[in-house]
């Protein structure tokens, strides 16, 4: 008669300040489980970590550094390293005029929304561009003085329309709540 075997992990247990580790084994389900227990010591460290140091920029310094227009805190949303079609706004942008933050939280959008593509177009929502403009939401907030859809504007025209939601809104919601950034 074949049995059906099971495969307990092992698992790491604390007894009395000492560690203790479950072996693993094969145990058949027509027996009790026996777990051998050895004595389990976590390796130490051979270098140290190194912890990054808080780093604290103005908004006039940064505007004033003319060699990189990522700002701190938005790296993590810049694609153009990893892809020569993306988008990143330049100093010439509406975003530039806005607070740190809030540029912060513009590049979180673009990259949830778009990966900072301009001619993206959700297949299901037909939502388009950067931003994922719904059509009432580009027309509403001057978006059609550029361009018929989202898609078909460039980059800037998109930022200004993104300006003018946020402005309008004193802030990203409703339209990007989903976004979590």
């Amino acid at each position: 008669m074949k049995y059906l075997s099971i495969v307990v992990l092992s698992l790491a247990v604390l007894n009395a300040g000492s560690s203790t580790l479950q072996s693993e084994h094969t145990v058949s389900t027509t027996e009790t489980p026996h777990v051998e227990t050895t004595a389990w010591n976590p390796p130490a460290l051979s270098t140290p970590v190194a912890v990054p140091q808080k780093q604290v920029v103005t908004a006039k310094a940064i505007l004033a550094k003319e060699s990189s227009p990522v700002l701190p805190g938005e790296a993590q949303w810049d694609t153009q390293s990893t892809d020569s079609t993306a988008y990143w706004p330049s100093e010439a942008s509406p975003m530039a005029s806005l607070p740190v933050s809030a540029q912060v939280t513009f590049a979180c959008i673009r990259y949830h929304e778009s990966r900072n593509h301009l001619t993206s177009v959700n297949a299901y929502s037909g939502d388009a561009g950067l931003y994922q403009f719904a059509y009432f939401i580009w027309k509403a907030f001057g978006g059609l003085q550029y361009a018929p859809t989202p898609q078909q504007a460039t980059g800037i025209e998109q930022d200004q329309v993104a300006v003018n939601v946020y402005d309008k809104n004193h802030g990203f919601y409703p339209e990007w709540a989903g976004d979590a950034c």
